[in-house]
């Protein structure tokens, strides 16, 4: 079966991630012993319906390759601006918008408290209305591991969804959600 990934965001998904599995040579009985990478770990995933979200916060245009100290740096800078968002935060977003084979807007943002404006230095953005592949992912940590399962192995042996190129895909932390701690990366899709 044929996963519908151009073959350099799988590439790029492969470093992000550092999950790639090297298959030993069959014929080289030192192959075994030779492949350095390690297999890509399996996380449970279920078939939901995510409502619209308007979000609000901040962005930065990145790559695969710098996306983890990009979107670290970019959580340091909007994490003391929430309060300007949202009093009590329902839950975090981080939500990726492709905007090229290569690069893409990465979004820190929370649901807005619909009186109060649009902070400065802040921007929208949507996550559309649809069906979602849901990951519950251990740690962050685990995040390129949890995004290199989703469109590899599960894309890869789905008779019944195809990831959805046209929509974006985002994390989704609880409101009193700490590092270390477990939350949710939603992937979407639709039907072949």
């Amino acid at each position: 079966m044929s996963i519908i990934l151009s073959s350099t965001l799988l590439l790029q998904l492969t470093l992000m991630s550092g999950a790639l599995y090297i298959e030993p040579d069959p014929q080289d009985p030192k192959a075994e012993n030779a492949a350095v990478a390690e297999k890509v770990v399996k996380f449970e995933t279920s078939i939901v319906e995510f409502p619209t979200k308007k979000l609000v916060g901040m962005k930065v245009r990145t790559s695969m390759e710098k996306a983890g100290a990009d979107g670290g740096a970019l959580w340091q800078a909007f994490t003391p601006r929430m309060s300007e968002v949202c009093k009590e935060p329902k839950g975090m977003f981080g939500v990726s918008v492709m905007v090229s084979e290569s690069e893409f807007d990465y979004w820190a943002a929370l649901e807005m408290t619909p009186e109060e404006p649009l902070p400065e230095g802040m921007g929208e953005v949507t996550i559309l209305k649809g069906a979602y592949v849901r990951c519950t992912v251990p740690s962050i940590e685990k995040m390129g591991d949890a995004y290199m399962y989703l469109y590899t192995e599960w894309s890869g042996g789905q008779t019944k969804y195809v990831i959805n190129q046209e929509a974006s895909a985002f994390e989704h932390m609880p409101g009193d959600w700490q590092m270390g701690k477990p939350f949710d990366i939603y992937v979407p899709i639709k039907a072949k």
